[in-house]
């Protein structure tokens, strides 16, 4: 048994012309912004704005993946240790993941998948093992 059901959530209501823009909120402790973007040269507008103690909450609109916004950070970053959950993986992340490795931009890697994902992807988990990273397996 459920405490509520979705039905019962109000829904946002928009003006037909309205549309998601970029917006900085202060949460207190950090700047939080919040976007919605819609290809590439958003994410260079505004991720691209990367600053120290600021939080970035986005949506991408299915406009790019959460492995592409990753190299996109890096990028700017530097090296990072990295650390990802989730519930299922496809090749092409895994080799994103892996050039982002063998370029030295990955330092360590700790992967948290489901436990089904040997069942769900069995290919992209033969290329998880030549990322050389912690992968961990729970029941999501």
């Amino acid at each position: 048994m459920s405490l509520f059901s979705t039905a019962e959530l109000a829904r946002p209501t928009l003006a037909p012309d309205s549309t998601m823009r970029p917006g900085a909120l202060s949460t207190g402790l950090l700047p939080t912004l919040y976007l919605l973007s819609k290809g590439r040269k958003a994410l260079r507008l505004h991720v691209g704005q990367l600053e120290p103690d600021k939080v970035v909450h986005y949506a991408t609109g299915g406009r790019w993946s959460a492995h592409e916004l990753l190299q996109f950070i890096i990028e700017r970053t530097g090296p990072a240790r990295v650390s990802i959950s989730t519930w299922t993986i496809t090749e092409a992340p895994v080799r994103a993941l892996l050039a982002l490795r063998e370029a030295g931009l990955i330092t360590s890697l700790d992967l948290l998948f489901d436990h089904r994902i040997k069942t769900r992807c069995p290919k992209a988990v033969q290329l998880v093992a030549a990322l050389g990273a912690h992968v961990h397996l729970a029941k999501c």
